[in-house]
């Protein structure tokens, strides 16, 4: 789990007689968060399976929930029952618990995503589209943690750098440059300046002539009132550009204004400052 991903609640694992399973543990990279509510899993017959946990980082999962039989993708679900279904092992049924609700869950199939350093460059690039456009509809939705969660999945496979040919690493370039500036458009949203930066610096490397990740950039540093690095993205944006596409041209003069408007309210803030520390 990255950095930025929401942290799931804690889920307490018990076997049948509601004792604690030592045998048991929760991926090592997810750091539950402790002020949602607590999620109890209780496991019905735990020692029919192999022992070790396998947990479900992404993909999708086939259960059967109080008998009725659901396929699920990670990430999109209730995030109490998804918990507990994250520790839980294929062919294994139990009962989670969480906020006075429960719910009897079966797992029938696991079906994880390969890694991306098992599959080819194609399969590579399909996977990433296949997520950001799975990350533009909840965007769209303003849902935007799946997003987030979607766009991170298709950098996963396509903002890969090492062990590939030159022609290989410009294909995932090309494919991971809109991803990296929607992504942006999310913490831009959010008003998660940093990360906004982060990530569209990352598509400025790939191709230094990306024009929304300039414009957006530029937005970002207004936003962390770093006004000349936000003159300097809009003026490397090229007359010709600006000329031929009558879309950009107006995006950049409203950025402008943006910029015009976010300095003088920084100089008057101020000019504020200074009359009150020579009274």
């Amino acid at each position: 789990m990255s950095a930025e991903e929401e942290a799931p609640p804690v889920v307490e694992l018990l076997d049948e007689e509601e004792k604690q399973d030592p045998e048991r543990y929760l991926p090592k990279d997810v750091t539950p968060d402790p002020n949602k509510p607590k999620v109890i899993l209780t496991i019905k017959d735990p020692g029919h399976v192999i022992k070790g946990c396998f947990p479900i980082y992404e993909g999708r999962v086939k259960i059967e929930v109080d008998g009725t039989e659901k396929e699920i993708v990670v990430g999109e679900w209730d995030e109490r029952w998804e918990a507990g279904v994250r520790a839980m092992r294929k062919g294994e049924e139990g009962t989670i618990t969480s906020e006075g609700e429960s719910v009897h869950i079966k797992v029938t199939d696991i079906q994880n995503l390969p890694e991306p350093y098992e599959i080819e460059v194609e399969q590579k690039i399909a996977f990433a589209n296949e997520r950001r456009l799975q990350g533009n509809s909840f965007y769209a939705q303003k849902d935007f943690t799946n997003a987030i969660k979607k766009y991170e999945s298709s950098l996963k496979y396509s903002d890969q750098k090492f062990g590939l040919g030159m022609q290989e690493q410009a294909d995932l370039k090309a494919c991971s440059e809109p991803t990296f500036t929607n992504l942006a458009a999310v913490y831009l949203h959010l008003q998660n300046y940093h990360l906004a930066i982060t990530h569209l610096t990352a598509a400025i490397e790939n191709n230094k002539s990306c024009t929304t990740a300039l414009i957006r950039r530029a937005k970002a540093y207004i936003g962390t009132y770093d006004f000349e690095l936000a003159e300097c993205d809009l003026s490397q944006i090229s007359d010709e550009v600006l000329a031929s596409n009558e879309n950009v041209a107006a995006q950049v003069a409203e950025v402008r204004e943006s910029l015009k408007k976010a300095r003088a309210q920084g100089e008057k803030q101020d000019k504020q400052t200074y009359s009150k520390m020579f009274k």
